[in-house]
């Protein structure tokens, strides 16, 4: 009885131990690099075609890679790890014929050899339509209040770290929010830095 006691000891610290060196290997890379963002929008009135469509959810992309580079670069001495240039990424991704919207779903382990990167922080920005709670309509002839179909917009952020020497999933990170006023530069530069922010402080390469 004692012989198996031990042995389930002995193997419950060979586990730990594992678990302990995949953390290590998880988190143990010199440079990174960030795709360009994967946009799903429903901000395209006045688009009126396939094209007009594309380049404006492209314009987004680019805007809040920058962005992400940008709050994450902001303070080096609180970064534990080099970050590519987002420039850079996006000159790479196009020498090796790779079209900028599609990047997100490519092989990963590919994207950091092409990129000569250790790991990649994919990101995906999405709005939809949801359906709007606790919401009741005034009726003064019975002055009372009734329930209100009605929906709300949102806007849901995913920023995903993949591992470059396995492409297995490392870490994630998500976020929901109103939605972003792409027309107005000055509150949207600001509500993409607080978004940003709140992801470098849970992002396992930055420094608390």
């Amino acid at each position: 009885m004692k012989y198996y006691i031990y042995l389930a000891g002995f193997l419950f610290m060979l586990m730990g131990l594992e678990a302990v060196a995949q953390t290590e290997a998880a988190y143990n890379h010199d440079k990174i690099a960030i795709l360009p963002f994967h946009f799903e929008g429903l901000g395209t009135r006045g688009k009126k075609t396939v094209e007009d469509v594309q380049q404006h959810d492209m314009e987004k992309s680019l805007n809040c890679q920058e962005r992400l580079y940008n709050v994450l670069t902001e303070n080096k001495d609180r970064l534990l790890v080099d970050i590519q240039e987002w420039e850079t990424t996006n000159d790479l991704l196009k020498k090796g014929n790779i079209d900028l919207r599609k990047a997100f779903v490519m092989d990963k382990m590919k994207l950091c050899q092409l990129l000569g990167v250790d790991a990649i922080l994919v990101a995906e920005m999405k709005e939809k339509v949801v359906p709007a709670y606790n919401r009741t309509t005034y009726n003064p002839g019975t002055n009372s209040y009734s329930p209100r179909n009605t929906t709300d917009q949102v806007n849901y952020v995913y920023v995903t770290f993949f591992d470059g020497k396995t492409g297995h999933k490392i870490w994630q990170w998500d976020d929901i929010n109103n939605p972003l006023n792409w027309s107005n530069t000055k509150r949207l530069d600001k509500a993409l830095t607080r978004v940003f922010k709140e992801m470098r402080a849970k992002f396992p390469y930055t420094k608390l």
